[in-house]
C-alpha cells in the first residue's frame, strides 16, 4: 500500500482471494501506487473485483511487453484486471477473462485506458463491456478486439461517460465479431462523449436479444443531450448486424447515432458493405454529414442503405445494390 511495484518475467496462476467482502484481486492486490507487469503471465486466478489484478486508490496499472493476461475471473467486476485509477495495456494481450458483471477484460473505474499494439480476445461479461468497460477516456492505436461478449452494452468496449472533456479515440485497429445483447456489438459509447474513429475495420459484429430492442450492430452513440460528435473516417463496416427474434425496433447495422444540439454523425471515407438491420441496414443517424462515403449491399426493412433524420447533409457518396422490404433501399 502506497507504493509502486513492478513485477517482471513472472507467472501468477491459480491464486484465489476467498473473502466475498474484500475488493480482491486475486494474483494481484495494490492500493495507492501504480502496477507495472512486463513479460509476465496471470492465469486462472479468481476474485470478487479483479481476476487477475486489483488496483485500488491513486495510481493505476500499466500492462507491457507481451505480457498475458488470460482466464481470470471475477464474480463482479473486471474479469482480468480492476483498475481504480487508470490502464494502459502495450503489446500485450487479455484473454478469456469472465466477470459476473462489468469489464470481461477489464474495468477502469476512475482514470482512463490506453491499449497500443495489443489484442484484447474472447472475454466475456454478463452485463457491459465484454472486452473493456471503462468509465472515462478510451484510446485505442493498433489493437485487435475479437469474440468478446457483453450480455447488455458493448460486446468489445463499453464506454460511460459522456463530460466535455472526456474523449473517445480509435485509431488503426481491428473489431471482430464481437456481440452485446442491446446496443454496440463491437463499441457503445453511452452517454456521448465525444469520439474519433479512424482507419478502423468493423467485420461481422452483432447485437441480438430476444425481446429488447437492440441498437448498433458495430458501433452504438448516444449522445444524452451533450451535443458532441462521432467522427468515423477511412473506416470500413462490413456483416454487422441489429437483430432481434421478439422485437420492435433494430436500428443501424453498422452505426447508430442519437445525437442533439449541433452534435451529429460525420461520416469522411468510409465503406459500408453487407450490414442489416430492421431500419438503417448500414447507419440509422439523427443528424449527419456524410462525404465522400459507399453504402453497398446493406438490407433493412426499411431504408437498407441508411436512415438520415433531422439534419442531413450528403457530398458525393454512392448507394448501391442496397434493398429493403418496405420504404427506401438506399435511404
Amino acid at each position: 500500500s502506497g507504493h509502486n511495484l513492478t513485477i517482471q518475467f513472472l507467472t501468477i496462476s491459480g491464486g484465489y482471494s476467498a473473502d466475498p467482502g474484500s475488493n480482491s484481486g486475486g494474483g494481484v492486490y495494490i492500493r495507492d501506487g501504480t502496477l507495472t507487469v512486463d513479460h509476465c503471465i496471470f492465469s486462472n486466478n479468481r476474485g470478487n473485483y479483479g481476476g487477475g489484478i486489483f488496483q485500488e486508490g491513486t495510481g493505476g496499472v500499466i500492462i507491457k511487453n507481451g505480457a498475458l493476461i488470460v482466464s481470470n475471473m471475477a464474480t463482479v467486476d473486471g474479469g482480468g484486471i480492476y483498475a481504480a485509477g487508470s490502464l494502459s495495456l502495450a503489446n500485450s494481450s487479455l484473454l478469456l477473462n469472465t466477470a459476473g458483471r462489468h469489464g470481461g477484460g477489464a474495468t477502469v473505474a476512475n482514470g482512463d485506458l490506453s491499449a497500443v499494439a495489443s489484442t484484447i480476445s474472447q472475454n466475456t461479461a454478463a452485463q457491459n463491456g465484454g472486452g473493456l468497460n471503462v468509465n472515462n477516456g478510451v484510446s485505442l492505436i493498433n489493437v485487435v478486439m475479437q469474440e468478446n461478449v457483453a450480455g447488455t452494452n458493448g460486446g468489445g468496449v463499453l464506454q460511460w461517460n459522456g463530460d466535455d472533456t472526456i474523449k473517445v479515440n480509435i485509431q488503426n485497429s481491428f473489431f471482430t465479431q464481437n456481440q452485446a445483447g442491446e446496443t454496440g456489438g463491437a463499441l457503445s459509447v453511452y452517454q456521448g462523449a465525444s469520439t474519433q474513429i479512424s482507419t478502423t475495420k468493423f467485420t461481422g459484429n452483432l447485437v441480438n436479444s430476444v425481446s429488447v430492442n437492440t441498437n448498433g450492430g458495430a458501433v452504438y452513440f448516444n449522445d444524452a443531450s451533450r451535443g458532441h460528435d462521432i467522427s468515423i473516417d477511412h473506416s470500413t463496416f462490413q456483416d454487422n448486424q441489429a437483430d432481434c427474434t421478439s422485437c420492435s425496433f433494430m436500428l443501424g447495422g453498422g452505426v447508430y447515432a442519437s445525437t442533439s444540439g449541433t452534435g451529429r454523425l460525420i461520416l469522411q471515407d468510409d465503406t459500408f458493405t453487407g450490414n442489416d438491420a430492421w431500419l438503417g441496414g448500414g447507419v440509422y443517424a439523427e443528424a449527419s454529414r456524410i462525404e465522400r462515403t459507399t453504402f453497398q449491399g446493406n438490407t433493412a426493412g426499411r431504408r437498407g442503405g441508411a436512415y438520415l433524420g433531422g439534419a442531413a447533409r450528403n457530398t458525393p457518396s454512392k448507394f448501391y445494390q442496397n434493398s429493403t422490404g418496405n420504404a427506401g433501399g438506399a435511404l
